[in-house]
């Protein structure tokens, strides 16, 4: 498949406008398929994108983001707190 760069889209919470970035240097996340290696087919189903995405949301998981913060020295006043979700 060809490169078909595009903008990605960002908000400028700041600003309170949505600007567009250009990646030159980085290759877009969906512009090969997958080898043939079985891993790699399993991985690129909607199914198991679903199943990632519940398992790294489950509470948890939690746990594993202030040890991430440290090691990688993230700045977390750049950031607005999470808001809890409450079960209706």
């Amino acid at each position: 498949m060809a490169a078909d760069p595009r903008p990605l889209r960002l908000r400028d919470r700041d600003k309170g406008k949505s600007v567009e970035e250009w990646m030159p240097d980085h290759q877009p996340t969906y512009e090969s398929k997958p080898l043939r290696s079985p891993a790699q087919w399993l991985q690129s189903t909607p199914l198991y994108d679903k199943l990632y995405a519940l398992y790294h949301d489950a509470p948890w998981t939690t746990r594993q983001i202030e040890p991430f913060v440290r090691e990688y020295k993230i700045d977390m006043s750049e950031f607005e707190p999470r808001v809890r979700r409450q079960m209706i």
